[in-house]
């Protein structure tokens, strides 16, 4: 067969069958990716959900989906560029709040000072559960958010 007598269509023909499958895989991988990103997302927002009662913050899970959310919630990269939407950028600037008051140190602050601090660590929780949950497609009121984040098991005497 001679190449140079083959014509256009004969060579877009050409193309489309050997460009074809290389295509239909990057799309494939591209979905992929996406779908790995949000199941990422997901399970962040049902670990913190599972593990959102007081009692249960300290878990190995609880904590472990903390340390994934500047992880998880970064967003994309497209040639150096960071990129992420509004409410990754809600996400992480409810993360760092709430990591911040994590990591006061508290122990030698009077019983009222200790009592408003740990009000506000619940009430940024909320702020961070509610925004996780806004990122992945649900949406709780804030009443809600804050009943379910400091219910306290009652204590046995």
């Amino acid at each position: 067969m001679d190449l140079s007598k083959m014509t256009s269509g004969e060579w877009v023909i050409v193309f489309a069958t050997v460009m074809g499958p290389i295509l239909a895989i990057q799309a494939q991988k591209f979905l992929e990716g996406l779908r790995e990103y949000r199941n990422g997302k997901l399970w962040v927002f049902r670990t913190l959900m599972t593990t959102r009662h007081q009692q249960s913050r300290l878990s190995p899970d609880h904590v472990r989906a903390l340390n994934m959310i500047d992880v998880s919630f970064y967003g994309n990269r497209f040639l150096f560029i960071r990129w992420q939407t509004k409410v990754e950028k809600k996400v992480a600037t409810a993360w760092k709040a709430y990591l911040d008051n994590l990591s006061t140190d508290i122990y030698e602050w009077s019983e009222s000072q200790k009592a408003f601090h740990l009000g506000e660590r619940d009430r940024q929780f909320g702020v961070l559960i509610g925004a996780v949950a806004e990122s992945v497609g649900y949406s709780f009121d804030e009443v809600h958010i804050k009943k379910v984040c400091i219910f306290r098991l009652p204590t046995t005497k």
